[in-house]
């Protein structure tokens, strides 16, 4: 795929500043560190399948401004 003036290629943590992705890491080391339930438990669990699904499929995102905008 050539990449055109409105078309990027980004992995998906490219399109997260850096408290979104510590917010991520947070998440996954709370599943991996066996839970306790504490207040947005389920949240931070679905945050954390997320981003591993991400990860495994190497998250990578075609970004087209024409539907995406800036």
């Amino acid at each position: 795929m050539n990449e055109t003036e409105t078309t990027k290629v980004f992995k998906w943590r490219e399109l997260l500043d850096e408290r979104e992705v510590r917010l991520i890491n947070n998440c996954k080391t709370y599943k991996n560190d066996d839970p306790a339930g504490l207040p947005g438990h389920n949240i931070m669990l679905i945050v954390a399948k997320m981003a591993d699904l991400l990860d495994q499929t190497q998250g990578f995102f075609i970004w087209h401004k024409e539907t995406m905008g800036d």
